[in-house]
């Protein structure tokens, strides 16, 4: 589509999963030409090139598929690098300088390239050899306990959601860098931890411990900065069927009276405001689950 935002850059992918193919999906949605390289012998099950998962992260894009174990995919995809405005990973540490592709040896003949690795804990520091996905990120960096059930550790957030962080931050990093190019004519190296993404979103939590003493607890599906109740799942009729009701304003508990058709219980005083209602939520919970 002629006219969008990034018609005419050029994006070399080599990322994989989820983060770093939705980052550059994202490039490639406002424009730019993105070629992915892949490999045949890794696009097995949900890799493969014709199942719904590979082409939802990797749509807006041409394919390439090199062996790089060969010395003829190697040269090909050198030859692309050199002539790439952003050349994007998320390998872990040291997978492209194996291959003669890292930042170094790409701007020596391409000064203006844009490099961008997305490494689970970044390209220094003594966990950098540490090979993550998000719920590994989500562990170590305390969203799991933080999103967990009081009283148990095993279970917190149920999808990749430090994946969607990172390719997300990636993309407008990049974005940040291109616009830097247009101003200075010069290139950059972007080190984007993972982990320093999932870190960031605890950013709340540090502060009120650090400011005011209160160590965290795991919260489960209620809000720990926020009055706001009921807010909660709740099973339904039929075999493991649940709705999750998210009530955060005045009126919104209002329109929700509506729907359960103004029950006796719902009209307690109590529960004209979020705050009696946060104070109250365990009643409240109990009284919507029976509804």
């Amino acid at each position: 589509m002629p006219g969008r935002a990034l018609e005419g850059l050029r994006v070399l992918d080599f990322t994989h999963v989820l983060a770093g193919p939705f980052a550059t999906r994202i490039l490639g949605d406002l424009g730019a030409d993105v070629v992915k390289v892949y490999s045949a012998s890794r696009a097995t099950g949900a890799a493969a090139v014709h199942y719904p998962y590979y082409q939802m992260w990797n749509r807006s894009k041409r394919n390439l598929a090199l062996d790089m174990s060969q010395p003829e995919a190697r040269a090909i995809a050198r030859r692309l690098c050199d002539k790439a405005d952003v050349v994007i990973e998320n390998f872990s540490v040291g997978v492209l300088d194996r291959w003669g592709l890292g930042f170094e040896d790409v701007r020596a003949i391409n000064p203006g390239v844009i490099f961008a690795s997305m490494s689970g804990m970044g390209q220094g520091g003594p966990w950098s050899n540490f090979v993550t996905y998000a719920p590994t990120v989500h562990a170590l960096a305390g969203l799991t306990y933080l999103t967990g059930v009081p009283g148990r550790q095993d279970i917190g957030i149920g999808f990749s959601y430090n994946d969607h962080l990172a390719g997300l931050h990636a993309a407008v990093a990049v974005l940040a860098a291109v616009e830097a190019r247009r101003t200075t004519g010069r290139g950059q190296f972007i080190d984007m931890s993972q982990f320093e993404v999932g870190v960031n979103f605890a950013g709340p939590t540090l502060l009120d411990f650090f400011a005011n003493g209160h160590a965290a607890v795991p919260t489960g599906n209620a809000l720990p900065y926020d009055e706001a109740a009921p807010h909660n799942c709740y099973r339904v009729e039929g075999e493991d069927r649940w709705i999750a009701i998210a009530v955060m304003t005045d009126a919104q508990w209002r329109a929700l009276r509506e729907v359960m058709d103004e029950p006796t219980w719902a009209t307690d005083v109590r529960f004209e405001t979020a705050g009696g209602r946060v104070a109250a939520a365990s009643e409240i919970d109990a009284n919507v689950a029976e509804w």
